[in-house]
């Protein structure tokens, strides 16, 4: 009965130590699990914030596309007041030798 004892004890002592084994494993897991949340949390975070800054960063690029279009037609606007005044020099600059020429003729047939 001793020996059976012994074996009834030893087998005892084998499932308290893999109980414990599995506890200690289950208490690592949770750990695990634990961290893998916190790590998703932040992850979370930092992708909410990646979009915001990609909303902001977009808004910006927005706004420059629209301000180089504002500047664009200024531009365009200049260009042609400046090919206007252009001509109006030009033909400023005609009648300017048309006078001359009229001045000459005037004094040579005089």
């Amino acid at each position: 009965m001793s020996a059976s004892s012994q074996q009834v004890s030893q087998g005892a002592n084998e499932q308290a130590a893999s109980a414990e084994e599995v506890s200690s494993s289950m208490e690592q897991m949770a750990s695990s699990i634990q961290q893998n949340t916190d790590n998703a949390r932040q992850t979370e975070k930092i992708a909410l914030q990646a979009v915001e800054d990609m909303k902001q960063g977009s808004n910006a690029v927005n706004q420059t596309v629209d301000s180089m279009q504002i500047i664009a037609d200024k531009i365009s606007i200049i260009g042609e007041i400046a090919r206007q005044t252009n001509l109006l020099a030009l033909n400023a600059a005609v009648e300017a030798a048309r006078r001359r020429t009229r001045q000459r003729l005037c004094r040579s047939s005089g």
